[in-house]
């Protein structure tokens, strides 16, 4: 069963009279990757510093493996078991390749160790043994990227921390570098917290309430769901339980997360899931696939966009959002930039005192409707790319809880 390997309660981060972050939380389970995601100037790189040491917090507490480190000295804290590859790449230019791995061990003492681990960075990182002999400061960008990683591996960390990896990087480099992320995890078992602005790299995450199972019974049945959905064509990249992750009781809720590239993926699973009930029915059990529920999908009694005939299957999804005037002002040219960009949805708004369990402060919800859950992935795809939440960011609101997009497919 997994554990809380890091909890952030109530951070809040100043530079000099700026309020930086303000109210942060969240827990990443061990042996877990776990995204933030925020446009520029939003405190990505504020939160990772303040869980690092690099910059003390003025409220709120951080915890690692249950020990309280704000506040710590950041070589305190790496030894503690935490290593922070930072924004910007920051290699030591004028040092090797070489050199900035070993400086990347510098608290360790088992010289036969560190140099399995070097070769074991050569072989995430190829390039990097060609280089080894060369100043870090004459290699490409994707090159220092890797270079940080791997320094950042090199303290042989329960938990790193990755601020933007896909920074400047071209698509190639981009998916390699996310692809030697993927594996690092899966190999090592390092728990990974990385930060991005890229929507279309960090991870779609699909939720189940899963009730009446202690932890042991959801991991076999876990276990057993991902072999046979695997085998029947699903695209997920991973799939857990938790039992521990809200509520003072552990064993009164349990969840299962499974993580995808993008939405449509998560639509294309989600189709073939509903196209054999019985893989469900075998493992969680037909009462609970009813209990379960994806992340932040809501159904409306009375849609707001309509599509299609009665009868029709129509797919809908909701984005979580600050409300504010810009909010229903600009939802008009919001729908006309969205199908422009070839989104095949309608969309409409709500604001609401309270949707569900919040986690913004102010929130109301956009509204998305398409004849089907192709179009709806899709559009949710192209709704987390960049240029398009450039334009959310500056014209409809400040703050959005992408994560919390989903489907619902229903019948008129």
């Amino acid at each position: 069963m997994s554990k809380s390997l890091l909890n952030v309660e109530n951070i809040e981060t100043f530079y000099g009279p700026i309020m930086a972050i303000r109210g942060v939380s969240f827990q990443v389970q061990e042996g877990s990757i776990v995204t933030i995601l925020g446009s520029n100037g939003a405190g990505k790189t504020t939160i990772l510093k303040t869980i690092s040491g690099a910059i003390d917090p003025r409220k709120g507490k951080v915890f690692l493996s249950g020990s309280e480190i704000q506040k710590k000295d950041p070589d305190k804290i790496l030894r503690l078991g935490m290593s922070h590859a930072p924004e910007g790449r920051e290699v030591f230019p004028y040092c090797s390749v070489l050199e900035n791995l070993e400086m990347g061990a510098y608290t360790r003492s088992d010289r036969k160790g560190i140099q399995k681990d070097i070769e074991q960075v050569y072989d995430y990182f190829p390039i990097l043994k060609e280089r080894k002999n060369q100043p870090a400061g004459l290699l490409s960008g994707g090159e220092q990227q890797m270079l940080c990683i791997s320094r950042a591996l090199m303290s042989k960390p329960e938990i790193m921390l990755l601020d933007e990896p896909s920074l400047g990087l071209s698509p190639k480099l981009v998916k390699e570098i996310f692809e030697i992320i993927i594996r690092i995890n899966k190999e090592l078992k390092t728990t990974i917290l990385l930060v991005e602005q890229n929507a279309n790299i960090a991870w779609v995450m699909d939720v189940w309430t899963i009730e009446g199972m202690d932890a042991q019974e959801l991991a076999a049945a876990t276990a057993e769901y991902k072999e046979k959905a695997l085998a029947g064509g699903a695209k997920m990249a991973n799939i857990r339980s938790s039992s521990k992750m809200r509520g003072d009781n552990p064993q009164d809720t349990t969840f299962v997360q499974i993580y995808y590239e993008n939405f449509s993926d998560l639509m294309s699973d989600q189709v073939l899931a509903a196209a054999n009930p019985d893989w469900f029915a075998s493992t969680y059990g037909e009462v609970n696939q009813d209990a379960s529920s994806n992340n932040a999908i809501m159904a409306n009694d009375s849609p707001m966009p309509e599509m299609g005939g009665a009868g029709q299957t129509v797919a809908y999804a909701f984005v979580e959002v600050t409300s504010g005037i810009n909010f229903l002002l600009n939802m008009p040219k919001f729908q006309e930039i969205m199908q422009s960009a070839g989104a095949k949805v309608q969309v409409d708004s709500l604001n609401c005192a309270t949707c569900g369990e919040s986690v913004l402060p102010a929130n109301a919800m956009i509204y998305f409707a398409a004849g089907n859950m192709e179009d709806m992935g899709e559009a949710m795809d192209i709704f987390s790319s960049n240029d398009i939440q450039r334009w959310v960011f500056a014209n409809i609101a400040p703050h959005i809880n992408i994560t919390d997009a989903g489907i619902l497919a229903f019948h008129n």
